[in-house]
């Protein structure tokens, strides 16, 4: 395939492109349409095909590499708040067999009553408490970095942070 061949079949699609993306003005699409509009128009103007196809390449991978981080994060989050859950439900099977060993009508029926949340309640505070968490071990982090670590840290931003 001839460099004019490509160049030809490059311009051809981005003006497709360009052609296809009919959305409603104010949507994400219609925003994104106008930024890669004017990406690739500046490209044109200042790049040769060659460099547009290696950036956009470049480009790519980036956000391949950012999507598999957050599906990670995000994978790495639900494994959390499984594991409260499941710890959740123990404590309150050992609260109940605690309860019947000692014929305490009073806490069965808060065992009751806290088995009768509905699930999507209890997600919603899992999901706050490993939230909480994590901010909490971020701060403490910090805290160490900036009383033992103080070679590494910059004072002004861990104390900003802080």
């Amino acid at each position: 395939m001839t460099d004019l061949h490509r160049n030809t079949n490059i311009r051809y699609r981005l003006t497709f492109y360009s052609q296809i993306w009919l959305a409603d003005k104010g949507s994400t699409e219609y925003k994104c349409k106008l930024v890669l509009t004017e990406f690739f128009l500046q490209c044109r103007k200042k790049l040769a095909i060659s460099e547009i196809v290696e950036k956009t390449r470049g480009f790519k991978t980036q956000i391949s590499y950012i999507q598999r981080k957050l599906k990670d994060k995000l994978a790495t989050q639900h494994a959390k708040q499984e594991v409260v859950k499941m710890h959740w439900d123990r404590v309150l099977f050992g609260l109940v067999k605690i309860a019947h060993a000692n014929h305490d009508q009073g806490m069965l029926n808060i065992c009751r009553s806290i088995a009768e949340c509905p699930s999507n309640l209890i997600n919603e505070l899992i999901k706050r408490y490993v939230k909480k968490c994590k901010e909490k071990h971020a701060v403490a982090f910090m805290q160490w970095r900036l009383h033992f670590r103080k070679d590494v840290a910059k004072q002004d931003e861990l104390t900003e942070i802080i």
